[in-house]
């Protein structure tokens, strides 16, 4: 998911095994931070990245354990938000090969 490489359609498009970048939702381009943080499709699995970190939803280096500009020299990930975030990858089974 960090890469910019995961099966959500922006990329597939761009790889060629999709016609669309939109999202079945029909509201978006389905970018990994479309799938993490807004399409309504997933808002129940969602849940559990609510509660880790309800004031960091849409900070896609948050959720993947990824250091950010201001954060300090002793950052260090948060182990539970990267949990919650493939617990709802998981759950949701979008980037899976039978999600497509």
């Amino acid at each position: 998911m960090r890469t910019g490489m995961a099966r959500v359609n922006r990329y597939l498009c761009k790889i060629g095994a999709a016609e669309s970048d939109m999202c079945e939702c029909g509201q978006a381009p389905e970018t990994m931070e479309h799938f993490l943080f807004r399409c309504t499709r997933w808002e129940t699995e969602r849940e559990g990245m609510r509660q880790v970190g309800q004031d960091m939803m849409g900070n896609l280096s948050f959720f993947l354990g990824g250091k950010s500009v201001s954060d300090g020299a002793k950052w260090r990930p948060n182990l539970e938000a990267v949990r919650a975030t493939v617990k709802f990858a998981l759950a949701t089974e979008r980037l899976s090969q039978g999600g497509i």
